[in-house]
């Protein structure tokens, strides 16, 4: 039995969706770009959805478990969007919450969602071992390993605006599960560009965050993914 334990730092990509349908299957990623001038107050914005390979996947969304996604003018002004309603793939427009403030053209919005201001995030793996029954044979024990308590912990100084802290604290509260990824920089030095992109690891898992408020009204929180079934490893391409 071995154990690993990854502490991720600088240039590390952590990525997070909700999981509202019992099927696991990963997000496929994908970009959002507004088209039309957006103004305040309004419920739509008209976009277009590209990503490779071409999107094939529904992304569901609800009035009661919206799904928040952070929007990105070329200025770098930024805006959270909530969407109430699910996105087809071929979604020209966005069913969403009234718009604080309005939102230009070509604004773009990712999807898995960034989780940003995350000071460090630490992946460990936790085998350990159970005493189970065996009841053909009364009385007698036997042991194994599971593998049910791999573990993402995921700490930082978050914003309330920051749809990567909203989604793992929605999935929280709406009990339901957590898609992440954890994307490590590509290795190698920049004048050998032999690589395109780092080591992967990708899974399912409940989300539970500890919330402190510091001195200066920031919110600290600590954000534990507890792995259900399989992770998955990507070797660095």
């Amino acid at each position: 039995m071995s154990s690993s334990k990854f502490i991720a730092g600088a240039d590390t990509i952590i990525r997070v969706a909700p999981l509202l349908d019992c099927d696991r299957v990963r997000p496929e990623s994908i970009v959002i770009t507004t088209g039309a001038l957006a103004t305040a107050g309004a419920t739509s914005l008209t976009v277009t959805i590209t990503g490779t390979p071409t999107p094939t996947q529904t992304i569901l969304a609800t009035t009661n478990f919206p799904l928040p996604l952070n929007f990105i003018e070329a200025n770098g002004r930024e805006h959270l969007v909530w969407v109430t309603a699910s996105i087809d793939p071929t979604t020209i427009t966005l069913t969403v919450q009234p718009l604080k403030r309005a939102i230009a053209s070509g604004a773009i919005a990712r999807f898995p969602v960034i989780l940003r201001n995350r000071q460090q995030a630490t992946f460990n793996p936790n085998n350990q071992n159970q005493d189970i029954s065996v009841f053909d044979n009364a009385g007698w024990q036997d042991s194994l390993t599971t593998r049910l308590g791999r573990g993402l912990s995921m700490n930082g100084t978050y914003l309330p605006t920051d749809a990567g802290y909203n989604i793992c604290i929605g999935v929280e509260f709406q009990k339901a599960d957590l898609y992440w990824e954890l994307e490590f920089p590509k290795p190698g030095c920049e004048s050998d560009n032999l690589f395109t992109k780092g080591e992967i690891f990708w899974g399912f898992g409940s989300s539970q965050v500890s919330i402190e408020s510091s001195a200066d009204n920031m919110i600290m929180a600590n954000i534990e993914v507890q792995s259900r079934g399989k992770v998955t490893r990507i070797m660095a391409v």
